[in-house]
């Protein structure tokens, strides 16, 4: 279990002015978190034998590997399976390991980076990061996090207040369409995201990915970027 708190549902109780309570936003779907801490538990797992140089993965673990890859999608689309695209299932268990072994043993992040998007669906041919950030941030959790349209657009909306969430949220969006905007994000933005993030990381959001998370559900807070008023938080886009 991370610092992010006890499984199970968690009160989104939104105490003015603190980053981390986008977390318990994020956090307040139990269903959908427990899906979330399930995948970074497999993740771990399988990151075991991603390091060691001399494993060799039989079939059963390459199997693994394609598993988690195709539920890493389907976290990244919301589970609506829509706007999954099913991209991962066109991968082989072989590429897939490759994919991941080369990304966990990367010394740069660019590198890491760039091992994941050689896979169909990750950006092998659209060249945008967005959803191998999302197989980073599930394996290394302390060092990565999601790039989205959401979380790129609150970031720059929080910059613009010095961080002071209620003026963030008060004030006019500073982009009315973010999702055109951020409709792409190359490798290099994708990494100038996350050590953004790493700098917001505090006790309250040790990880990496915690402040990515906060980041994004406050997203939700911004009226113009949430025009339906039946989207809640999780029937909203990952990206």
């Amino acid at each position: 279990m991370h610092s992010t708190g006890a499984r199970g549902t968690k009160k989104a109780a939104f105490r003015h002015g603190l980053l981390e309570d986008g977390l318990t936003i994020y956090q307040s779907d139990a269903k959908f978190w427990n899906f979330t801490e399930e995948l970074e538990g497999t993740a771990a797992e399988i990151l075991k034998l991603l390091i060691d140089d001399n494993y060799q993965p039989d079939d059963s673990d390459k199997a693994k590997a394609y598993q988690l890859l195709d539920e890493i999608e389907t976290w990244k689309a919301g589970c609506d399976k829509e706007k999954k695209g099913y991209h991962a299932a066109q991968n082989s268990t072989s590429d897939i390991w490759d994919a991941f072994r080369r990304a966990m043993n990367a010394k740069k992040d660019l590198d890491a980076l760039h091992a994941i998007m050689t896979l169909e669906g990750f950006g092998k041919t659209s060249r945008t990061a967005k959803r191998a950030t999302a197989v980073l941030r599930m394996f290394k959790p302390n060092h990565w996090g999601v790039v989205d349209w959401r979380a790129a657009a609150m970031m720059k909306q929080l910059e613009l207040s010095s961080w002071n969430v209620d003026e963030a949220l008060r004030r006019p969006a500073h982009d009315e369409e973010p999702w055109i905007t951020y409709n792409e994000i190359n490798d290099w933005l994708a990494c100038d995201l996350n050590e953004a993030y790493r700098k917001k990381r505090s006790a309250p959001l040790q990880r990496t990915a915690d402040v990515e998370m906060a980041i994004f559900a406050l997203s939700f807070k911004v009226p113009r970027w949430n025009k339906n008023p039946s989207r809640t938080f999780l029937r909203g886009f990952k990206g």
